[in-house]
């Protein structure tokens, strides 16, 4: 009697006791982030919302300072965070962004399919080179290079690859690159990487339309030259 006592006392703590919902991990923020990049509001919610998202990443890191996947999803986050403001007040995000692909990098460089590589291959070309910033086209290309080799079929790496082969004129290697990131198929094993393929691969499409219009430039020049 005292054991069906016992057992049935045990199941009505179980029935009684809530179901806690999954605690969030650094994909499940990733996730946040691709919606908020890729969303609709104005650069100003965008911006107080990563702010936002920054702190629950940061509390992942306060629990687990060598989860690799949330420092990466925090660099993106802060990478993003910095393009959306522009200029010199940009700069502590940027280069907030750049340790942690960095740190990243060092514990698995192959993490979210190389995309520590992809980004900071991104920000090395994009911010201004010594004394302002540490932009470096050696290292751009380094990294970029890198993450194409990591990851094949990367979204990420065969649009950043082909931006940066456009910010050098090179218009026919960005094409060919942006036709690449638009034609591979979006990850499927999570949502994250859904939102935020689905997402890039709209940016390659309205970049491909500038590299359209830079070739046609360069086309009728040349005509006017002959």
């Amino acid at each position: 009697m005292t054991n069906r006592i016992m057992m049935f006392a045990v199941a009505l703590v179980l029935v009684l006791t809530p179901i806690t919902a999954k605690a969030a991990d650094a994909l499940d923020y990733y996730k946040n982030w691709a919606d908020i990049k890729y969303g609709t509001q104005s650069s100003e919610q965008k911006q107080a919302a990563l702010e936002k998202l920054a702190v629950n990443v940061e509390a992942l890191l306060a629990k687990d300072a060598k989860d690799t996947d949330a420092k990466i999803v925090l660099a993106t986050i802060k990478s993003t965070h910095a393009s959306l403001i522009g200029g010199l007040s940009a700069l502590p995000l940027v280069k907030k962004a750049r340790d942690l692909f960095e740190e990243a990098i060092k514990q698995d460089e192959k993490a979210m399919d190389g995309q520590a590589h992809a980004i900071l291959g991104a920000l090395y070309y994009g911010v201004p080179g010594w004394p302002i910033a540490f932009g470096d086209d050696d290292k751009a290309e380094r990294h970029l290079k890198k993450a194409l080799a990591i990851a094949p079929e990367s979204i990420d790496a065969h649009f950043f690859w082909g931006e940066y082969m456009l910010d050098h004129n090179k218009y026919e290697q960005a094409s060919e690159y942006l036709n690449k990131a638009i034609a591979l198929k979006p990850r499927s094993s999570h949502d994250a990487y859904k939102a935020a393929d689905a997402g890039r691969i709209a940016e390659a499409k309205a970049k491909l339309k500038e590299v359209d219009v830079k070739m046609k430039e360069k086309s009728k020049k040349s005509g006017l030259n002959d």
